[in-house]
């Protein structure tokens, strides 16, 4: 039986469809529980709290080992974020970019989904240097995400395999040495997404 809720989630989910990227497998996704949304990818892996950062970055590695050719193409971070912060497991800061070294060689490209962690001069800095020490090109925003999460109380809501919401506000995008290569304005607001 279709009700109120239901339709107000159909409306929603048709409303963010046309909105999101085709991520290239394989992909991982790091999704920390604080979101209540997860986006699944070829390898899928929920960071609690008190995950340590070391174990997080080893996640990642794990899984580029199983990886045909031993690489992962996209490693998908989805969390809380402010200026130079990654509100995943413990947290990371700028000073400590240097953890990420890891991934140099296991990973394409590092999509970023957490609101306004490029914002600033730390944000900058902290992007650059995750950018430079994985020899990675990264996306992120200066501006706060949107994506659709669950109702309190019940599980975290999951995308359709093998997408990632899109970008609201200015994206930012740094190239495999740290260097910003450029960046693209998309719409703020959950229906002005639809390129």
């Amino acid at each position: 039986m279709r009700g109120p809720r239901t339709v107000l989630v159909y409306e929603r989910l048709l409303t963010w469809t046309a909105a999101v990227y085709r991520i290239p497998q394989p992909a991982l996704s790091l999704n920390d529980t604080r979101t209540q949304s997860i986006f699944p990818q070829w390898a899928t892996e929920i960071v609690r709290p008190e995950a340590t950062r070391n174990s997080i970055i080893q996640r990642v590695v794990t899984a580029a080992g199983r990886a045909p050719g031993g690489k992962i193409t996209n490693v998908i971070i989805h969390c809380h974020g402010a200026p130079g912060f990654l509100q995943m497991g413990q947290g990371f800061f700028a000073q400590h970019s240097h953890l990420f070294e890891p991934w140099r060689e296991k990973v394409g490209k590092i999509w970023i989904h957490a609101c306004r962690v490029a914002a600033g001069e730390v944000g900058d800095e902290m992007c650059r240097a995750i950018a430079a020490t994985t020899a990675c090109t990264l996306l992120v925003s200066t501006y706060k995400q949107y994506n659709v999460v669950s109702m309190p109380g019940r599980p975290a809501f999951r995308y359709p395999s093998g997408v990632l919401d899109q970008f609201e506000g200015t994206v930012k995008h740094f190239g495999p040495d740290g260097s910003l290569i450029g960046a693209k304005h998309y719409a703020i607001g959950r229906n002005a997404n639809t390129e």
